[in-house]
């Protein structure tokens, strides 16, 4: 049998999409919809906003991990996978961020694993000092290239004028998050009403720093300014932002 036809024969392989936080669904749905034989695991933290973001996309998932599948992946550090049922499964680590050398392009995030998940060469190159990395391109961003947004139906989803230049603020979490900072400027600019304004706050932020979106609240209640808590793929808003304000210390700058 030529090696083709083996291949071909071969059985889809059982894998595990290890969820410890609701972002994660985002980046693990585009592959997650290719593969029939995996499944989402969701666990620990943000279960309800993960569900939730799950269900609306038609997604099927489980609470608990499957009994030694071929391949676990994970975007986190290699502890978060050490499971049982996952001790003689492939470990593999998807990166999510471009940025964050103390973190995605670490040892520490990578040694651990049989492969990384890399977007492109210059990761490649970092992650291959310490295990096999593998290029496979930014998935969660698909749609967005392959121009399959519609922004004036996206502005119709946000509620957003078409008559207004919209403004997307990506601020990150905890003491990189300029969100203190420039509040009070955030709060004057939302006042002129001049601009949409969409807020996305960070997945921690919305689950364990609510009182900096509290900030806001007169500016979200009178439509000044709209705070989207809900997971939500970061390619529709650039498909409707004209101007966008992200953190330096942000993956999302990066990706902006």
């Amino acid at each position: 049998m030529n090696e083709s036809k083996r291949i071909i024969n071969k059985k889809p392989m059982k894998i595990d999409f290890y969820l410890t936080d609701s972002m994660e669904a985002i980046d693990y749905e585009p592959i997650h919809r290719h593969l029939p034989n995996s499944v989402i695991v969701v666990r620990w933290y943000d279960f309800k906003r993960a569900a939730k973001y799950l269900k609306e996309r038609q997604l099927s998932y489980k609470k608990s991990p499957s009994n030694n599948p071929d391949c676990v992946i994970t975007t986190q550090y290699h502890k978060d996978i050490e499971q049982p049922q996952y001790k003689t499964s492939l470990a593999i680590r998807l990166m999510y961020s471009l940025a964050e050398k103390n973190f995605s392009h670490s040892r520490k995030a990578s040694e651990s694993f049989d492969a990384v998940l890399v977007s492109g060469p210059y990761s490649k190159d970092l992650i291959s000092q310490y295990t096999k990395a593998i290029i496979v391109g930014y998935p969660k961003y698909d749609a967005f290239f392959s121009g399959l947004y519609d922004k004036q139906n996206l502005q119709k989803e946000f509620n957003l004028n078409e008559a207004k230049k919209t403004i997307l603020y990506l601020p990150t979490w905890s003491v990189h998050s300029s969100l203190d900072f420039y509040k009070q400027a955030m709060i004057k600019l939302a006042n002129t009403n001049k601009y949409n304004i969409i807020l996305k706050p960070h997945t921690l932020t919305v689950r364990i720093e609510k009182r900096r979106i509290k900030n806001f609240k007169r500016q979200i209640k009178e439509r000044k300014l709209i705070c989207l808590e809900q997971q939500i793929g970061l390619d529709k808003l650039f498909s409707v932002a004209d101007i966008v304000i992200a953190d330096a210390m942000s993956g999302a700058f990066w990706e902006s």
